[in-house]
């Protein structure tokens, strides 16, 4: 098995420093990699490696400069090693699930596995999933499973925070026998807050998800029927409830990406008391709003009506994200008429990212 391993930092690729303070350390790729040899010695067996840095960074630094950089390095990767069986990429846990969704739609379809490995703690510590989640990538690889874009990730059972753990005495972290959960790039969610755990969107079928390559079915949902073999659809890694909505707005394709370090994507998420910022919109290409879980949003928020004629006015398309169809609740009825371009069930960050490539 011929794997190549592009490293780019984050904590996967650091250690404590003298000062205590975590920091980018240039031998911590080695240091996977002896781990991994003397943890798995049969399943390393089975690989040669090699590896390539397009950059080094902690991954909360993150920005579409250094997006287009890993994109283009994976590319030359996959367009240049001889018998290549997979890529593994080590990254920082921060912003993993948004490189993860970039990297499915920038490359579209692969021939190969793609797999973006990060770790919660630095190597060192006893606490640290990052060799579990770097075996769990190589079998993925060795047992031939589907291409695609994907990240082993194992959530600890103990909490992190408490004392014991911390001293790196708790042997059930992580139980032996436990399966590496494997998930789809397009289907995760962002952390919560003091967690180092990670989960999907319909977590309950992550086996089925990554069983299988990517197609318009796998997430489907009831939407408004669109014909699927639409000529004009730039791929088919967007699911056809989402083009339909997007189509209209479409600039670009994610391999005309340019890498500006700005997405142009205004994010706001509901909260009681909240006000919609009166600040200039010119630099935006479209606003992503995220309402509460049962699809609603505060119908009567302190300048939502004048936020949304500006929006309207300089012809920056609003979407919202997080309204299921169906019934509606009666708050809905009030911004019906605003022209909100509803997004179909989709992550947040993969939904942040298609807006991003394609507008």
């Amino acid at each position: 098995m011929n794997i190549v391993i592009i490293q780019t930092g984050g904590t996967i690729g650091s250690s404590v420093d003298d000062t205590g303070y975590i920091a980018k350390d240039n031998k911590a790729g080695l240091k996977l990699l002896e781990y991994f040899k003397r943890s798995y010695p049969e399943l390393s067996e089975s690989c040669s490696f090699s590896t390539v840095s397009p950059f080094t960074l902690l991954s909360e630094n993150l920005n579409g400069k250094y997006l287009k950089e890993l994109g283009e390095c994976v590319k030359q990767v996959l367009s240049t090693a001889e018998a290549l069986s997979g890529i593994i990429i080590t990254h920082g846990s921060d912003t993993l699930q948004y490189s993860a969704a970039f990297l499915h739609y920038y490359l579209g379809k692969i021939q190969v596995p793609v797999l973006l490995v990060a770790s919660n703690y630095v190597l060192d510590d006893k606490r640290a999933n990052g060799l579990l989640n770097f075996a769990g990538a190589i079998r993925y690889i060795v047992n031939g499973n589907a291409p695609g874009v994907y990240v082993p990730y194992i959530n600890p059972v103990c909490d992190a925070a408490d004392e014991t753990d911390m001293a790196g005495n708790c042997d059930d972290l992580y139980p032996e026998k436990q399966e590496i959960p494997i998930h789809r790039a397009d289907l995760l969610l962002q952390h919560l807050p003091y967690s180092d755990c990670l989960y999907s969107m319909k977590e309950s079928d992550a086996e089925a998800y990554a069983a299988t390559s990517y197609d318009d079915t796998a997430s489907e949902v009831d939407a408004p029927e669109v014909d699927a073999s639409d000529n004009s659809r730039p791929d088919n890694l967007i699911p056809a409830r989402i083009y339909s909505v997007i189509k209209k707005y479409i600039k670009s394709r994610p391999a005309d990406f340019s890498g500006e370090s700005s997405s142009g994507i205004l994010r706001l998420t509901s909260y009681p008391g909240m006000s919609y910022p009166d600040i200039d919109l010119h630099s935006y290409k479209a606003i992503m709003l995220e309402t509460y879980h049962s699809g609603t949003l505060c119908s009567n928020a302190e300048g939502m009506k004048e936020f949304v004629e500006r929006a309207n006015s300089l012809n920056i398309p609003i979407f919202i994200l997080g309204c299921n169809l169906g019934a509606d609740y009666e708050s809905v009825k009030e911004w019906k008429d605003y022209g909100f371009n509803i997004l179909p069930e989709i992550s947040p960050i993969a939904a942040y990212m298609v807006l991003w490539l394609y507008l």
